[in-house]
């Protein structure tokens, strides 16, 4: 999955999974963390990422947020 294949605006320019980003998403007005473990795990099984971990921390700075638990404390304070 790459490019607009993500529901929320997947990167187009990314360069390379290692490569620099140059364009960050932005989340929807109701953000789902199953959907964001989803993609995670499937990022992870497409083979561009070697762990879930690594996948998820990579999915977070491309929202903008330093770490996985920070996008998620965002999101949940979103939908309570």
């Amino acid at each position: 999955m790459r490019g607009g294949a993500y529901p929320w605006g997947g990167l187009a320019d990314r360069e390379s999974r290692f490569g620099k980003m140059s364009a960050v998403r932005s989340l929807p007005a109701t953000p789902d963390m199953r959907f964001l473990r989803r993609e995670a795990k499937l990022r992870r099984s497409s083979q561009e990422f070697g762990s879930v971990a690594l996948a998820q921390m990579a999915i977070a700075r491309e929202f903008g947020f330093s770490s996985w638990p920070a996008l998620k404390l965002h999101v949940d304070g979103l939908t309570l």
